[in-house]
């Protein structure tokens, strides 16, 4: 594949700029189980309800994964960090976008929600608090192609 340098290209002039990837949007029929499978990344949970859990790294972030309980696994979307509040106004301006609404997750905040070209879901969020690092805890052996042992 030709990467065409055009197409890497800014946009002159923004509706925003995105100031970083805030978290990921997923669902999957048994939250058990993606639990676990996170926790092998170490992830730790946030929030956990009947119906969706809060995943969260060792970083400063509430929450980096969003897994809603659904009949079948499918990655959703995905959510920008808006630089500032005024970001919120300015998607929230663009047809199709949602209006600014309060986020009722962890860390609180406020959030835009639109569709992407291919439909995937897109949350620019702002304002959802941040909280203390921690530290990852020792990592589990692995056993590596070719290495004795």
């Amino acid at each position: 594949m030709t990467v065409q340098p055009e197409r890497l290209s800014r946009h002159a002039n923004p509706t925003i700029k995105a100031a970083g990837l805030s978290h990921l949007l997923w669902e999957r029929p048994d939250l058990d189980l993606a639990e676990r499978f996170a926790a092998d990344f170490g992830l730790g949970v946030t929030r956990r309800s009947a119906d969706a859990l809060h995943l969260r790294g060792s970083g400063p972030s509430s929450y980096v994964s969003v897994i809603r309980k659904a009949p079948r696994s499918r990655f959703v979307g995905f959510a920008w960090k808006a630089a500032d509040r005024g970001d919120l106004d300015r998607v929230a301006r663009i047809p199709g976008a949602s209006g600014v609404e309060k986020i009722e997750g962890p860390g609180g905040g406020e959030r835009v929600v639109l569709r992407d070209p291919h439909g995937f879901r897109v949350e620019v969020v702002h304002g959802i608090a941040e909280v203390e690092s921690q530290p990852f805890g020792s990592s589990a052996p692995v056993n590596h192609p070719f290495e004795a042992r």
